[in-house]
């Protein structure tokens, strides 16, 4: 017989209640897990903290039913009481990371013998959050003030912050990057060490560091293989390389070092790396891997660009001299041939339609490394194209394109910069049709409550005015381009931002040459400004799942001159795969034309044709967008794009916004996303009849509806 005071009493009865629970937790286990709710909680959502636990609910009947009978849907879960504490202890976590040290978490659990549910409710009292205290920082004796101080400044935190787990691990990073890039090849550091002062509500963290010695740069050694190796010299790849024998050691050095290798395109694979076992005292060698590719080339190509806001596709083919004349400088001559607004071609299918447009083009490009010495990426390329837009125009536009991309250190907030000299001479011949149409739009609106008969007068002026149908154009640009990218991500940003501000200045150049030689400047002086934001807000907690808002605005303010001479491709547009996608390429421009064309005048074959030309001098457009990342590669989105262009900002109304709605289907490559979108014009400022009454058209599907293939998402 067992007594109460038997020593082997509280061993037999911990074995007995262990046999109970389990007994219990294997027939409770064999209902589904129907509910997880969570009580208490303020500072995280549910959806927060059920990412964050081990157990799931089931899913619901359909899928179960789904999945049944398919590869479909999902299985039912059954309950698992021993999933119970690693639930606990990550919501413990999740809030410790936060400075909810003093959290306590419970649970219940509610069966359904009926139905064969169990429903578990986690209860959270989350305490007091604790703040920062002062940082202690241990190990870096030994380095010099300057950078200690740098590294002090990163690691001390605000002690009016509340605590951060994140917080504290990416400073420790950018600390220990830090030292890497000031020679401290080997720094590393211990986890950092957190105590908690409940009394105070405190939360101090203590660091410490291993910085180790600082190296600098000994011998730089090269290993070169490939067809080319013999052709290109050692000097030439230290040079783009641009890291001198004793410099300090920098990881960020190396991996410029790396990037600049590659942009030269000389290379199939380069690798700059130090040689670790190899160094002696404070010194260690560097060693410049490069396999050389062939230095001429001649390859076909297929094009597949998001150029003009629309998915162009079409073929080419480039012959290159890599290395031309020394330096890393590339000789490129290209010739490609492009299908434009591919939809409306596949429900026409012929060649001879006048709805067919695209471009064909010639490009000569020299490209280098180095400008005067320094790491700037440095472009000159002169063009010739042929362009064919749909029922308005055909063009030919010669030009020449010098554009200087600068390298900008690390830790600056924009992380882009380019400049760009621009001159482009432009012959446009206006399809007789377009011309009738808009001076019939243009008389409509002057006479169209009088007894002028419209028709005769555009027949007279196109018979008898009209003197020839073509449009000619110089044009001087002068620009940069500045962006900032703060999102976690290249293709799939989940959070943060990202900045583009393009300024550019129209003619001054020759305008002040002919100031100095006296002549007449009859061009017009402007400056165009385009400023687009976009915003990932942190929504979800998954990172398969994102929204993002874009924002984009622009504007042409002339100086000097008439706006209506200002080039048709200079001029801003609205609508496309990349822009309001219920509309294509280019299609959203100001219903009316910047003058008025009232009776004829000694110029009016030139006061019409610029009347005419497509394109707006101001630019609203926007989106929203939720992205879902699904099974493997694959992916959709759902959509909301509106916008315009018009004369002038003071013609703006909001009745003049164009609004698509639409969804799209996304596969996500190792290296860009390609989407199919399908968008409707939801309003149309042209037709401001609801979508019902569209619908009920003749073709009226059709005719709101747009289809897009593109490269890269939309923003």
């Amino acid at each position: 017989m067992i007594k109460p005071g038997n020593k082997y009493f509280f061993a037999f009865a911990f074995l007995f209640f262990l046999l109970f629970r389990t007994a219990q937790a294997q027939d409770v286990g064999k209902f589904e897990l129907n509910e997880i709710n969570f009580s208490g909680n303020s500072f995280y959502s549910d959806a927060e903290l059920r990412a964050a636990i081990v157990s799931k609910e089931s899913p619901g009947w359909f899928s179960q039913f789904l999945y049944s009978f398919s590869n479909l849907g999902e299985a039912p879960v059954l309950f698992d009481s021993l999933k119970i504490p690693l639930d606990e202890q990550n919501i413990r976590k999740l809030y410790f990371e936060n400075g909810f040290f003093m959290v306590k978490v419970s649970h219940k659990i509610k069966i359904d013998t009926v139905r064969k549910y169990v429903y578990l409710t986690y209860f959270i009292q989350e305490g007091v959050r604790h703040r920062f205290a002062k940082t202690i920082v241990k190990g870096l004796r030994n380095i010099n003030v300057k950078l200690f101080n740098k590294i002090k400044g990163i690691v001390n935190f605000d002690t009016a912050s509340f605590y951060s787990a994140p917080k504290v691990e990416q400073s420790e990073r950018q600390a220990i990057t830090l030292l890497q890039d000031n020679g401290f090849m080997l720094a590393k550091a211990d986890k950092p060490f957190v105590k908690v002062d409940t009394i105070k509500n405190k939360a101090q963290v203590s660091f410490l560091f291993h910085a180790g010695r600082r190296y600098k740069i000994g011998k730089i050694k090269i290993s070169k293989k490939g067809p080319g190796g013999k052709l290109v010299s050692d000097d030439l790849l230290k040079k783009i390389v641009n890291i001198k024998t004793g410099e300090y050691y920098s990881n960020f050095n190396i991996t410029q070092a790396q990037i600049r290798l590659y942009r030269t395109n000389l290379f199939s694979s380069a690798l700059v790396s130090a040689i670790v076992s190899d160094s002696v005292d404070s010194t260690v060698p560097l060693l410049i891997s490069a396999d050389v590719d062939k230095m001429y080339g001649i390859a076909p190509q297929i094009i597949a660009n998001n150029e003009d806001n629309a998915f162009n596709l079409g073929l080419g083919i480039e012959f290159s001299r890599k290395n031309f004349l020394g330096n890393a400088r590339k000789l490129a001559l290209n010739a490609s041939a492009a299908g434009q607004d591919i939809w409306n071609f596949l429900k026409n299918a012929s060649l001879a339609d006048t709805t067919l447009q695209g471009y064909s083009d010639a490009h000569l490009t020299i490209e280098q490394p180095f400008l005067f010495g320094k790491p700037i990426n440095t472009k000159f390329e002169t063009y010739f194209t042929l362009q064919k837009r749909r029922n308005e125009y055909n063009s030919k536009i010669f030009g020449a394109n010098l554009a200087l991309n600068f390298e900008l250190p690390r830790y600056t907030y924009f992380t882009g910069l380019k400049t760009y000299f621009n001159w482009e001479n432009a012959q446009y011949i206006y399809q007789r049709s377009y011309i009738s149409n808009n001076l019939r739009l243009s008389f409509l609106r002057q006479f169209g409550n009088s007894n002028v008969n419209v028709d005769s007068l555009v027949n007279y002026f196109m018979n008898n005015i009209l003197k020839d149908n073509k449009f000619f154009t110089t044009n001087t640009l002068l620009g940069i381009k500045i962006n900032a990218n703060h999102t976690n991500s290249m293709f799939f940003p989940t959070n943060g931002y990202s900045l583009s501000l393009i300024l550019e200045n129209g003619n001054s150049i020759p305008y002040l040459i002919s100031k100095i030689r006296g002549a007449r400047f009859a061009k017009p002086q402007y400056f165009k400004a385009i400023a687009e934001v976009s915003y990932f807000p942190k929504l979800f907690f998954k990172k398969t799942s994102a929204f993002g808002i874009k924002l984009k605005v622009g504007d042409i303010y002339v100086a000097q001159g008439n706006k209506a001479d200002i080039s048709i491709n200079q001029r801003l547009y609205a609508g496309g795969s990349n822009s309001i996608r219920g509309w294509g390429s280019r299609e959203l421009v100001p219903e009316e034309s910047p003058i008025n064309i009232t009776a004829p005048t000694t110029d009016f074959n030139s006061v019409l044709l610029r009347g005419i030309s497509p394109g707006g001098f101001a630019l609203i457009e926007g989106s929203f967008e939720l992205r879902q990342r699904l099974i493997g590669h694959l992916g959709y989105a759902i959509f909301t794009d509106y916008g315009n262009t018009w004369n002038s900002f003071s013609e703006i109304q909001l009745n003049s916004f164009a609004v698509a709605v639409g969804f799209g289907l996304r596969f996500y490559t190792d290296f860009v996303p390609l989407r199919l979108d399908f968008a409707f014009k939801f309003f149309d400022p042209k037709d401001r009849r609801n979508l019902i009454v569209r619908l009920n058209d003749r073709g009226g599907f059709w005719n709101i509806f747009q289809f897009h293939l593109g490269i890269g998402e939309a923003f």
